[in-house]
């Protein structure tokens, strides 16, 4: 594995690296509001990701995982109590980082972009029960009509 990060300015990791913590905030944003519980789980499964991603993103999440908390609760802080400045905001700097992507490695990006969507996917529903996720299993048809959030990460 390759050293992805070395053509990188300092300025161009740190924005590589906060990506989960955009899009963390984001997906929590998309009920309206961000709670607790989504915070926990996004700082648990970007620790997660460290040894359950592909290899070749086990560096770039042992990394983005640095302070990973600290680094969430500070740009929750920056975020505006209009929902939707806040999102336009968060998509903007998720802009600034595909720009730093278009630099690196395309099969490093394929499965980042790819892990961030889960990643995304998955704090979008940490709120959600059984119970509202019920009529899925009955009607599995619901499941391809239900809103992936994270189609326009990127």
């Amino acid at each position: 594995m390759g050293n992805y990060f070395a053509t990188l300015t300092d300025e161009e990791k740190k924005l590589l690296f906060d990506a989960p913590v955009y899009v963390s905030l984001l997906a929590a944003l998309e009920d309206g509001k961000i709670s607790k519980k989504e915070l926990e789980d996004a700082t648990t499964l970007v620790h997660y990701r460290t040894f359950t991603s592909k290899p070749i993103l086990h560096k770039y999440f042992k990394a983005a995982e640095t302070q990973f908390r600290d680094r969430l609760n500070r740009e929750e802080l920056e975020l505006s109590e209009d929902i939707e400045a806040s999102r336009t905001l968060l998509h903007n700097k998720l802009h600034k980082v595909n720009s730093v992507l278009s630099k690196m490695d395309e099969k490093f990006v394929t499965e980042l972009k790819l892990s961030l969507h889960t990643f995304a996917n998955h704090i979008v529903n940490v709120n959600t029960s059984w119970i509202q996720s019920l009529p899925i299993f009955v009607d599995p048809f619901l499941r391809t009509k239900k809103k992936d959030s994270s189609e326009e990460l990127f």
